[in-house]
């Protein structure tokens, strides 16, 4: 750089040495000084902007307004844009707008009113935002789908005891039916075997509705919906549900829902969380194949007593209980071979598995729904030789003291 090149004073090289456009306008807007960089910004020479208003640097409405915040605040004090920094936006000499940090202050101590504007231009930060929502946004659109895979996967384990239990209510409607024809064809037709009949096609109808319901809801696909649930009903459709898989291995399971009353209710969402349970107890049953000579649940045990009546090293056990005013806890206890401790730590843990024909996914996908929901998984050894695992869900907030 030559000499005379040189910016003539210091405040000249603090304007050609700054990064952020830096514009100074009097107090009827119109712009006296503009630097380097806010020429590159808006894409306008020196020559172009000196003497012209500021307001020809924004899009509408802010052009429109400029003006009138100058005079509101020279006649007022009120501030409008004066002395505080915000986000707005840029118009460039192409019409073409940018997301901007503008800052504007009042210059004292001179003889005439001025005003300097401090521009930052945002249009990287807004695209590594924008990268980062649109990551996010595809990371949860690939768990969902993952998670609804996991389901269908699950159910699709289930088949042959699920065919099984939906097979039975069929049969018995076939049956009844067949047994009112009989009763219309002999002539000797009693109303009420009719009715008695017609009742028991109804309740095997419902019977089947129910499960056919219950596999419908499991295999659709969405995304997290938490409401308020009752606990016993959500529970209980789960066991009613994997006891078609439990009665096909030949297991059969103990649901203990003593220590909860009947209307406490969890916020949770439905589908995924007992995708979890369903997961977990599926998990349980196989464990406990072949079978193990284990010890028997019982009186002296630290389970739970109200599993006295059903004593039996087929067993697998569902126990709910509080942990505090804010988290209900879920234990699936099961007789099984339990879990080696040099897998322990990564057990939950995407792709790892110890089952031969395993994607390593389910545990991995049930700790992601769960702590999306707030609450937590984990497991222990239990005195039985197999596994107790737990999850907590959130009690409803209207039910927290």
């Amino acid at each position: 750089m030559t000499l005379d090149a040189m910016p003539h004073t210091p405040f000249e090289a603090l304007l050609d040495a700054a990064v952020d456009g830096i514009i100074v306008i009097n107090d009827q807007g119109v712009i006296e000084i503009i630097n380097p960089a806010a020429e590159q910004l808006f894409a306008y020479q020196n020559a172009e902007l000196i003497g012209q208003n500021v307001s020809c640097l924004m899009p509408s409405p802010d052009s429109d307004r400029h003006n009138s915040y100058l005079e509101q605040y020279l006649s007022s004090g009120i501030r409008k844009m004066i002395g505080i920094g915000r986000k707005t936006v840029g118009k460039k000499k192409d019409a073409s707008e940018f997301p901007m940090y503008l800052s504007v202050g009042h210059i004292d101590g001179v003889s005439k009113t001025n005003f300097v504007g401090i521009i930052r231009d945002l249009t990287d930060q807004e695209d590594k935002e924008q990268a980062i929502l649109q990551s996010e946004k595809e990371i949860r659109l690939l768990r969902e789908r993952l998670t609804h895979v996991a389901r269908i996967s699950t159910m699709g384990e289930m088949a042959t005891g699920i065919a099984h239990e939906i097979n039975q209510p069929l049969t018995a409607i076939a049956t009844y039916a067949q047994a009112s024809r009989r009763l219309l064809l002999s002539g000797a037709t009693d109303s009420s075997d009719l009715l008695e009949a017609l009742d028991k096609i109804d309740a095997q109808a419902q019977r089947a509705s129910r499960v056919i319901s219950s596999i419908r809801q499991l295999s659709k696909k969405h995304g997290l919906i938490c409401k308020d649930y009752l606990c016993v009903d959500l529970i209980s459709e789960v066991v009613a549900l994997a006891e078609t898989y439990a009665h096909e291995k030949g297991k059969e399971i103990v649901l203990n829902l003593s220590q909860i009353p009947q209307d406490q209710q969890v916020r949770v969402d439905l589908i995924q969380t007992q995708q979890v349970l369903l997961n977990l107890i599926n998990n349980a049953i196989e464990s406990m194949l072949p079978e193990n000579d284990k010890p028997e649940f019982g009186l002296n045990n630290d389970v739970e007593s109200v599993v006295e009546q059903s004593a039996s090293s087929n067993n697998i056990l569902i126990l709910v209980k509080p942990l505090d005013e804010f988290m209900l806890e879920v234990s699936v206890v099961d007789q099984g071979h339990g879990v080696d401790k040099a897998h322990s730590e990564q057990l939950f843990d995407a792709f790892f598995t110890t089952k031969p024909d395993g994607l390593g996914m389910g545990l991995s996908i049930c700790h992601s729904i769960i702590a999306s929901q707030g609450g937590d998984i984990y497991f222990n050894d239990n005195e039985f030789g197999g596994s107790t695992f737990s999850v907590t869900l959130p009690i409803s907030i209207g039910q927290q003291d």
